[in-house]
C-alpha cells in the first residue's frame, strides 16, 4: 500500500519520504514525479543521488524473474540501479536492472534504458542510445577540477 501512496501522493516531499520508508536510497534536492514505480520487492537496491529529477510515469526495476516456462530463456537476477547526481529522467521511461544513469545525464521521454548512460550525455530511444554530448552546456555547473574528473572517468569507462 505504501508503494501506491508513494506513487500518487500530490506532494513531492511526501512521495520521497514514503519511498525512503520503503528502503529506496534518496539524496537531497530530489524531485520524484507521480507514478514513478520503484521496484516493489527490492526498493533498497535503488539509489537516487542528490539533485535528480524523475519526471513521472517511470518504472525502475532491480530484478528479473522469468516464469518457469521461460527459465531457460532468461536468467533470474537482482542488480542495483543508480541514478547519479543531477541526472534528469523524462516521462515514460523504463530503467532495467543493473543500470547506472551518469551524473548530469538526460534520458529522453519514452526510452527503455537497458545499459548505462554516460555522464553529461543525452540519451534516448528503445533501447536508449547516446544522442548528444552535453558537457559544453553543463560545464559551468562544475569547478574545473570536478569537470575534468568527470570527463576523465567518462572517457575511461565509456570511451566518450
Amino acid at each position: 500500500m505504501l508503494n501506491v501512496w508513494a506513487q500518487t501522493f500530490p506532494w513531492n516531499k511526501a512521495r520521497i519520504m514514503m519511498q525512503r520508508w520503503r528502503g529506496v536510497n534518496i539524496g537531497k534536492n530530489v524531485h520524484i514525479g507521480t507514478y514513478v514505480n520503484m521496484d516493489l520487492p527490492y526498493p533498497y537496491f535503488i539509489t537516487i543521488e542528490d539533485g535528480v529529477s524523475l519526471a513521472g510515469s517511470i518504472t525502475i526495476l532491480t530484478h528479473n524473474k522469468p516464469l518457469k516456462y521461460h527459465k531457460n530463456c532468461s536468467p533470474s537476477f537482482i542488480a542495483p540501479v543508480t541514478v547519479h547526481k543531477n541526472a534528469w529522467v523524462a516521462v515514460n521511461v523504463t530503467i532495467l536492472p543493473g543500470v547506472e544513469i551518469g551524473e548530469g545525464a538526460i534520458v529522453a521521454s519514452n526510452s527503455l534504458v537497458n545499459k548505462d548512460v554516460p555522464p553529461l550525455t543525452f540519451c534516448g530511444g528503445i533501447p536508449a542510445k547516446f544522442i548528444k554530448d552535453l558537457s559544453d552546456k553543463l560545464k559551468d555547473n562544475y569547478t574545473s577540477e570536478e569537470f575534468e574528473r568527470i570527463l576523465k572517468e567518462r572517457k575511461e569507462k565509456y570511451g566518450i
